[in-house]
Parts: C-alpha cells; sequence; structure tokens
C-alpha cells in the first residue's frame, strides 16, 4: 500500500487584512485541499507574516519571493497574499499563478468587500489545484459545481506574454469592476 504523499503549502501574507483573513481560515487549509484538491495527498499548511516588497516596477517579485521562502522552510508550494490592488495591462488581478516556480499571489481588493473568506478559501484551492495539477501533469477532474462556478465568476484566465508557466485570474465586465471598487473601499476604510 502506497503512502499518501506530503504536500507542504506556505502561505505569506502581509500584515493587517490579508494576515487577519487567513488565521482565520488557516487551520482548516489542510483538511480543504484533501476534500477538493485531492484526497491522496497529506496537506500541510503553514502561514507567516511578513511585508511583500516591490521591486522596482512596482510588482511582487513572485518568483524572488518562491526561492526565497520554498527553499529555506521546506514548502513545496508558495500562495502570498496582498492587499495590493494588482493589474496586467489595464486588468484588474484576482490571482498570478506561476506553476514553474511553484508559487501564486492573491490580491484581496479583487475579492470585493462582502464574503471575503470564502472567497479567499475557494481562491486558495483554485490556484493550489492549478500549481500541483501542471506540476504533475494531470490537467485535473474538476467535479461540475466547481466548473459552473468557475464559469459564472467574473474572471477570465489570461496568459502571462513575458512568462509561459505563468497564468493570472483577472477581474472582467462590470460585476468584475465592482467587486474590485468594493474591496478597495473595504481596504481604504473611508
Amino acid at each position: 500500500m502506497n503512502a499518501p504523499h506530503q504536500v507542504a503549502v506556505g502561505v505569506l501574507t502581509d500584515e493587517g487584512l490579508p494576515e487577519q483573513v487567513i488565521n482565520t481560515i488557516a487551520d482548516e487549509l489542510p483538511e480543504t485541499f484533501a476534500a477538493l484538491v485531492s484526497g491522496q495527498t497529506r496537506w500541510r499548511v503553514e502561514h507567516e507574516v511578513d511585508q511583500l516588497p516591490l521591486n522596482e516596477d512596482g510588482d511582487i517579485p513572485m518568483r524572488t519571493l518562491s526561492e526565497r521562502h520554498r527553499k529555506g522552510r521546506g514548502w513545496d508550494l508558495l500562495v502570498l497574499v496582498t492587499d495590493l490592488p494588482r493589474r496586467v495591462g489595464r486588468k484588474p488581478i484576482v490571482a498570478g499563478v506561476d506553476v514553474e516556480h511553484g508559487v501564486a499571489m492573491i490580491s484581496l481588493p479583487a475579492l470585493g468587500a462582502v464574503l471575503l473568506r470564502r472567497r479567499v478559501r475557494a481562491l486558495l484551492v483554485r490556484v493550489v489545484r492549478q500549481l500541483v495539477s501542471r506540476r504533475s501533469g494531470d490537467h485535473g477532474a474538476q467535479d461540475a459545481g466547481t466548473r459552473l462556478q468557475e464559469a459564472l465568476a467574473p474572471t477570465q484566465f489570461l496568459a502571462d506574454d513575458r512568462t509561459p508557466s505563468a497564468t493570472h485570474v483577472a477581474l472582467v465586465g462590470l460585476r468584475g469592476r465592482l467587486r474590485l471598487l468594493a474591496g478597495m473601499v473595504r481596504d481604504n476604510r473611508p
């Protein structure tokens, strides 16, 4: 009998709201990943708080952070969670995923002002599933409910022109713009 393999997921967050949201769901993430990503895997999730730096272009250097944090901590995958709005061109980004480097980034403002924990949990499942399936070559089965939910979301996948192994989940349409606006208002707490 084969023992299930273990996947260690590091979740690195900015201080403030990203830290608070992940603190409330971190303990349930291993069971969530087992149920919704792979039940054949033992999941270990570790959460750390650090200020996510910006490079000279104003981007979060996902690859550099992945190299620095994954090797030093024994993480297989790294998910960055920030309260900074992110864009590719003119499109606001919910998440960015770089399969080759085992790293993803989630931008909280793009998730709106309500149901934040639920949306973060669902997006964590989505990006971890993408990282695991692409690395293992399994372009995997999603149940019909998951496919329908992703189809109805105000998002679309975009390929990264500069990096073939990277994709982005971008907000689209009026619902997407309204969700981003609500998330930015929530972050600024006027």
